[in-house]
């Protein structure tokens, strides 16, 4: 919503709520999921889901692994997925450090130590583009 008066213009972002982030967080979930854990931040929600056998049995076998669960911020109810290599506490640092999980490009404008750079690049498990022109189309397909 927009005020504007003859001093000054305000912008009031509108958070979403826990109502509304638990509902976005229900669609991004498997059906046979339920929400285990929920943790509020003061920019998302956390949400963790297990499958709905495992929470009724406590059967391991029933259990689900491979998620760290996901937030959904509070400024816009996007979902940053968490993946399950580090702890929680680790992800959320990682997140409000500013590197949410996503696509980023990595340019490399000058190398030192080639042994040591391609060693630390490969350790990342990136994948790479080299744009090649056919047909008068630039492809830039993934490598690994």
């Amino acid at each position: 919503m927009f005020h504007f008066n003859e001093y000054e213009a305000k912008i009031e972002l509108k958070m979403i709520t826990y109502d509304e982030a638990k509902a976005i967080a229900q669609k991004n979930i498997p059906s046979h999921h339920s929400i285990v854990e929920t943790i509020e931040k003061p920019y998302s929600w956390y949400f963790f889901s297990q499958t709905k056998q495992y929470v009724e049995t406590g059967d391991f076998h029933d259990m689900e692994v491979g998620s760290g669960g996901f937030l959904v911020e509070k400024e816009n109810g996007r979902i940053v997925e968490f993946g399950s290599v580090y702890s929680l506490e680790e992800n959320l640092k990682i997140y409000e450090a500013g590197l949410a999980y996503g696509k980023y490009n990595l340019t490399v404008l000058k190398v030192f130590d080639l042994n040591l750079a391609v060693r630390l690049l490969k350790k990342l498990s990136m994948s790479f583009v080299k744009p090649k022109l056919e047909n008068g189309v630039t492809w830039k397909i993934p490598q690994e």
